[in-house]
């Protein structure tokens, strides 16, 4: 009995580490205006994305959403900026992953539904 907990405890500890990152950006601003102000805070957002006909990892065969989730990723930035009070966000940095889960929701689905996260953390400042 317990060889049998201990393999299933490994499987989902590996299962659960298992993801797949496959777009990332790093030191991208939200201005082009050079920074002199004062720094507010940092933020560390996750905004979960659901895109059709493709893959998870970020390939889509019709591309009819393949960018559906830049309005939720800017959307989900301002409102931080809002939150704590300040007027840009800095030092942005997007990664887009799909775990585990994501991709076999993705392969359960034949490829219909797409769904990952996109980690997304920055500056603000006033």
């Amino acid at each position: 009995m317990k060889n049998i907990f201990l393999t299933f405890l490994t499987a989902f500890v590996l299962v659960t580490a298992a993801s797949c990152t496959t777009f990332r950006v790093s030191g991208v601003e939200f201005s082009p205006q050079p920074v002199v102000e004062n720094v507010v805070g940092d933020f560390d957002l996750v905004v979960r994305v659901h895109q059709f006909f493709g893959v998870s990892n970020g390939m889509h065969l019709a591309n009819i959403t393949a960018d559906a989730m830049d309005p939720a990723v800017v959307q989900a930035v301002q409102d931080e900026i809002d939150r704590q009070g300040g007027s840009r966000a800095i030092n942005v940095r997007i990664t887009y992953r799909a775990s585990f889960f994501d991709l076999l929701l993705n392969h359960l689905t034949v490829r219909v539904w797409a769904p990952a996260s996109v980690y997304v953390t920055g500056t603000i400042i006033q």
